[in-house]
């Protein structure tokens, strides 16, 4: 009898240390691996991740970053992607459904955010309350986007503090003036706008001309093909017409790799993508070839650029942030998705183990802050980060 309930005490006690699902994780407890599990939703046994990003042909990064989480954690991970064009509402929040009518599917994590993620969100939440909600690079207003019912964390870079960080790189490289190329949809995104107002000021504070070129709609009946086209040409006739001294950049993905091109060609300046990576339209623009096994290794990317800027004599005219700002997202959203399902994070919204997220996956300095509304109001939610900026003259020395 001693021995039936000793059994029977040892079974329960292991079923009290297994528990899983709705219940809380005691504050200060350990996992198997040693590490603190604070008070959070209760670690689930089984669960999935969605991850709903754009297609490889619209950003191969954002794409490709969804892959290597598949890669590595296998059927925990699940795919979708967004329709090409950002109109297509109904597809958005077709496919972001399609993720949460899995019910083992506890998280999503959306980037780039394009329109229509709201509405995907809170038709989600109507029927699954429960799930986390993780976005990255969102294009709506974080006042609707990051609201309560709607997505749980946002991330995105400092919009203003990004702007701002590519002028003064511009300056400092010797430009003498800065042309802003974009087109009206995006324009009309809060967040292209303001950081459109924060470059446009830092400008004229620094003494620099400020010029805007309205270029085609990358989906518009030109494509990204016309709107490519149309930045090669009209970068090498500003560079005729201005002369070397002058800094270019874009709003869109699609107008790195050309632009990057042709200032290379007239010896310009060309600071920072819109979505800064050491992979972003550097290689192709440059005729550099990534291994495949080197895709996601940033010092490798930034060496390669360095070496090729020194060959053109360029390294003193470029520049990026010494990671991928959007895969990072990715990543350490899943990363932190992760974390929550197994009950590591104080709740849904956990700044500080997010943020730990995202340091791992940049290996880099990070300056991190958080959106504040018109009414001077701060949002714990929604956080921006801005990288570092790397200057090819002295990188790697």
């Amino acid at each position: 009898m001693k021995k039936v309930l000793a059994w029977m005490l040892a079974i329960s006690m292991m079923v009290g240390l297994c528990a899983c699902g709705g219940g809380k994780a005691e504050t200060g407890a350990s996992d198997a691996n040693g590490e603190t599990v604070t008070e959070a939703q209760g670690g689930m046994s089984d669960f999935k991740i969605g991850i709903m990003t754009d297609t490889v042909s619209a950003t191969e990064e954002n794409y490709r970053a969804a892959q290597m989480m598949k890669e590595k954690y296998g059927d925990m991970i699940v795919t979708a992607t967004y329709p090409d064009k950002s109109s297509e509402l109904e597809t958005t929040i077709s496919n972001a459904m399609s993720l949460a009518s899995d019910p083992d599917v506890k998280a999503i994590v959306f980037c780039q955010a394009i329109e229509g993620t709201t509405a995907a969100i809170q038709k989600i939440k109507e029927k699954r309350p429960d799930i986390l909600c993780v976005v990255g690079g969102m294009t709506e207003d974080p006042t609707v986007i990051g609201a309560e019912g709607v997505a749980d964390i946002c991330l995105q870079k400092a919009t203003e503090e990004l702007g701002v960080q590519m002028v003064e790189g511009a300056k400092k490289m010797g430009a003498e003036r800065l042309i802003h190329y974009s087109f009206p949809r995006q324009m009309a995104m809060q967040v292209i706008h303001t950081r459109y107002e924060a470059i446009k000021e830092k400008c004229q504070e620094l003494g620099m001309d400020f010029i805007e070129v309205t270029t085609p709609d990358t989906q518009s009946d030109a494509g990204v093909a016309g709107t490519q086209q149309f930045v090669l040409e009209d970068v090498r006739r500003k560079i005729e017409e201005y002369g070397p001294n002058t800094a270019f950049y874009a709003t869109a993905v699609a107008m790195n790799e050309p632009m990057i091109k042709a200032v290379v060609e007239g010896k310009a300046i060309y600071v920072l993508q819109s979505d800064p990576s050491p992979f972003n339209g550097y290689p192709a623009a440059l005729g550099i070839e990534i291994p495949e096994d080197k895709k996601g290794d940033f010092q490798y990317g930034l060496q390669k650029i360095k070496e090729k800027a020194d060959e053109l004599e360029m390294s003193g005219r470029l520049s990026t942030w010494s990671f991928a700002v959007y895969p990072m997202f990715i990543c350490a959203g899943v990363e932190y998705a992760k974390a929550w399902c197994e009950g590591k994070t104080n709740g849904k919204v956990d700044v500080d183990v997010l943020k730990q997220k995202m340091m791992e996956y940049a290996q880099s300095d990070i300056t991190f802050s958080n959106y504040v509304d018109n009414s001077g109001n701060k949002m714990e939610n929604v956080v921006f980060v801005t990288g570092e900026l790397v200057d090819f003259t002295t990188f790697g020395e």
